[in-house]
């Protein structure tokens, strides 16, 4: 397929993938503020039913906060937003990261969420075009995307993004469209498997949790997605990512937090997205050699 170069795409085009790209992330926004939300929600509603405890804060309804709410309102003062302070990106940047009522900082994923959502959506159709299969790498990258921001904010890898996007992967490899049927069932099982042995082996020898089976089930969903051939690029990258930033953190931090907890997913989803557009040229680059 013949690539697109941005040059040559409509002013009027342009401006409306920058416009849907910011609402995407707006929408991505609220998935990755909803997710936790929910599922702190329903973990308090089964220890409280287990325990046979009525909810102290309230006895007939969920605590859980509205859907728009959750990025409409200042986390701090909980001043809701008007529409004014409402535009993805530019709000941000008008405020200086600020609340106006509060003064409280903003969080900063917001604007960088919207800003990549837009870059993202503008690359996948200069490559790919308006089809089909950008539609299917556009809910593939948007869910590492998802992902990286949960884990990094509240060490989650959520099994409502993750397990719909690994039997997409699986689905669709029957039509051959990125990998065939046979390279993402053996990539997804080795994946998953892989994981859950190095998190096993890692719990006997250390006595704690190292691995978690979401990111072994991260590793399924990449692997059904790419097949098996790129499985140990994949790994390799994303451990090479996590050694540095333990490096880093180590330099900066002390040797007296060298049991912190660093989140593996999003190296994973990182490491996940460069093997998908480019593991081939990488892994042929590499054999050259």
């Amino acid at each position: 397929m013949e690539s697109l170069n941005v040059f040559h795409l409509p002013t009027l085009g342009l401006i409306v993938l920058v416009i849907l790209g910011l609402v995407i992330g707006r929408c991505i926004n609220v998935i990755i503020n909803f997710i936790p939300t929910n599922l702190y929600a329903d973990m308090k509603s089964e220890c409280l039913a287990f325990l046979e405890i009525e909810d102290p804060s309230d006895a007939t309804q969920r605590e859980q906060i509205p859907v728009p709410r959750s990025i409409s309102s200042c986390p701090n003062c909980h001043y809701f937003y008007r529409w004014t302070e409402k535009i993805p990106l530019l709000s941000y940047l008008f405020l200086l990261g600020k609340c106006s009522k509060c003064r409280a900082n903003l969080s900063i994923r917001v604007p960088v969420v919207e800003l990549l959502s837009v870059v993202l959506l503008i690359g996948l159709v200069i490559v790919y075009g308006l089809n089909l299969k950008a539609l299917l790498i556009f809910l593939f990258s948007f869910s590492l995307l998802i992902v990286t921001c949960i884990d990094l904010e509240h060490q989650l890898v959520p099994d409502s993004i993750v397990l719909p996007i690994l039997w997409l992967g699986l689905i669709i490899s029957t039509y051959d469209v990125f990998v065939s049927p046979k390279d993402a069932i053996i990539g997804a099982a080795i994946g998953y498997l892989l994981f859950w042995l190095l998190g096993y082996l890692y719990q006997i020898v250390r006595k704690a949790e190292g691995l978690g089976l979401g990111d072994a089930k991260l590793l399924a969903m990449i692997s059904a997605w790419q097949g098996y051939e790129l499985l140990p690029l994949t790994i390799a990258i994303a451990f090479i990512m996590l050694g540095i930033v333990s490096v880093t953190l180590l330099h900066f931090r002390g040797l007296s937090d060298k049991k912190m907890l660093i989140p593996f997913s999003p190296m994973l989803s990182i490491a996940g997205f460069v093997t998908f557009f480019w593991g081939e040229t990488i892994f042929n680059y590499l054999l050259s050699y």
